[in-house]
């Protein structure tokens, strides 16, 4: 029964079902249909909340766990159309995994992409929030990690990278609240349309967000200048 289609709602995920709850999925692919992209969105829930990068590199068990996933879900005559992808809190910690995080997130996405067959598949991440507080070191390079993420799109073809600037958490400076996922969502799906639609169409598309994110440990917004490049 897991495995099979059925129509969305949140929760998507069930990695967590305790602490399960609204995520950018659902409100990406209604924005979709609002603007008439498709008849029909699938989404194939493939997250795992505090994942560290490392499994999510070729061989981890989140990485092998996605392709087995989407190749089940394929049925005859569908298309894989993007990938939407948002990690790197778990990684903000340590300094050498943050400042090679750019460099690894990129080869994992790549390969990913081989994988499943579409080696320029289109996908979009997404910034870290704005509130995560570098005072507590579990975050304290997560300047780092967001600088990589918002670089991504110069290592990766047909990648974009939304804004998380003005999203809220929920109370925890670590989560997105229900509202900030539905806009995170609808972030991601405007800069999906940009990557796949003509010019001609996507220029009436504008990006709504600044990149800046927090550069110091007191949270002031400053523009990110420059991604660590390993």
């Amino acid at each position: 029964e897991e495995e099979r289609w059925r129509v969305a709602a949140d929760p998507l995920h069930a990695d967590k079902p305790d602490k399960a709850g609204a995520g950018p999925g659902l409100s990406f692919a209604r924005e979709l249909l609002r603007r008439g992209f498709a008849q029909e969105v699938g989404l194939v829930p493939c997250a795992c909340g505090g994942s560290e990068l490392a499994r999510w590199e070729e061989g981890g068990d989140l990485f092998e766990a996605a392709v087995k996933r989407v190749a089940a879900s394929l049925g005859e005559g569908d298309t894989l159309a993007g990938l939407l992808w948002h990690q790197g809190e778990s990684d903000c910690g340590d300094a050498s995994l943050a400042r090679s995080h750019a460099a690894r997130c990129a080869r994992a996405l790549g390969r990913l992409r081989e994988r499943l067959g579409s080696p320029t598949l289109p996908v979009v991440l997404g910034e870290l929030g704005y509130f995560l507080d570098q005072r507590d070191g579990r975050f304290a390079h997560a300047a780092t990690v967001n600088a990589g993420t918002v670089a991504a799109p110069e290592r990766l073809p047909a990648a974009a990278c939304v804004s998380a600037h003005g999203l809220e958490h929920k109370g925890d400076r670590l989560h997105f609240s229900t509202a900030s996922q539905h806009e995170l969502g609808r972030r991601y799906a405007l800069a999906y349309l940009r990557l796949v639609r003509p010019k001609s169409e996507a220029g009436e598309i504008t990006a709504e967000a600044p990149f800046a994110f927090p550069t110091h440990a007191r949270g002031a917004e400053a523009a990110v200048a420059q991604a660590i490049i390993d």
